[in-house]
């Protein structure tokens, strides 16, 4: 089956398919700063809206464990230096690594999401 051109979804190079990256692009939009992101997140300002903050967008999606609370900074999942940092870990320790956090995360916020239904 073949999609229009405007419903497929194209992995961004310099983030691959790395949420923390994507988040820290999101943390930005709603200080009011650039990033690699900015247009493709502009199309969806009524959604962002909906959203007072950072950390209420944050807490509404049970993403708090990639949040740090004292700095608000996001909790990267691979060496992070800055937007351009290359998401892909390129040595086999390195990727083992982040494998390893991105496995946590998921275990840690699984875990969070059934609290929140009970």
């Amino acid at each position: 089956m073949e999609y229009p051109q405007s419903t497929v979804h194209r992995i961004h190079p310099r983030f691959a398919d790395r949420f923390d990256l994507t988040l820290e692009c999101i943390r930005r939009r709603f200080r009011g700063e650039a990033s690699p992101l900015a247009e493709a997140l502009q199309r969806y300002a009524d959604f962002f809206a909906l959203f007072a903050s950072f950390k209420e967008y944050v807490e509404f999606f049970l993403l708090d464990d990639l949040l740090n609370s004292a700095t608000s900074q996001i909790r990267f999942l691979h060496r992070f230096d800055s937007l351009s940092t290359p998401a892909v870990p390129k040595t086999p320790c390195d990727l083992i690594d982040y494998l390893q956090a991105n496995n946590e995360f998921i275990e840690v916020r699984n875990r969070r999401t059934a609290r929140s239904l009970q």
